[in-house]
């Protein structure tokens, strides 16, 4: 069957104070992986004017037995922004109970 990909949440996110345009900035974000088998592989980053939806994207490795796993890894998420302005981040935490997207909300304000 091969490798597959799949999304997963955002537990928490540290943020710095503030931003500066045209240069990197680190956001540390914590998750969980579903399984022992589900590793990490970058994140899902969409970009909608300024706002930014980010998820944790993992591959699947095909294994017959996948134990559970309760670790919660920390991974730095890199902001460059070329402009100076209001930035809403938006990491995805997985689905409510009707099964809307949910998520924790961050601005991040960038100067020059």
């Amino acid at each position: 069957m091969g490798t597959q990909y799949f999304i997963g949440p955002v537990d928490s996110v540290t943020m710095p104070l503030s931003f500066t345009a045209n240069t990197t900035n680190t956001i540390m974000v914590k998750y969980k992986r579903p399984t022992e088998c589900h590793i990490f592989d970058g994140f899902f980053y969409e970009v909608d004017q300024n706002t930014r939806t980010v998820a944790v994207q993992f591959a699947k490795l095909d294994q017959a037995s996948c134990l559970l796993d309760d670790t919660v890894y920390e991974v730095p998420l890199d902001f460059l922004p070329t402009e100076a302005g209001t930035y809403l981040f938006k990491f995805w935490t997985g689905t409510d109970d009707e099964g809307h997207d949910t998520y924790i909300e961050a601005e991040a304000i960038v100067g020059q």
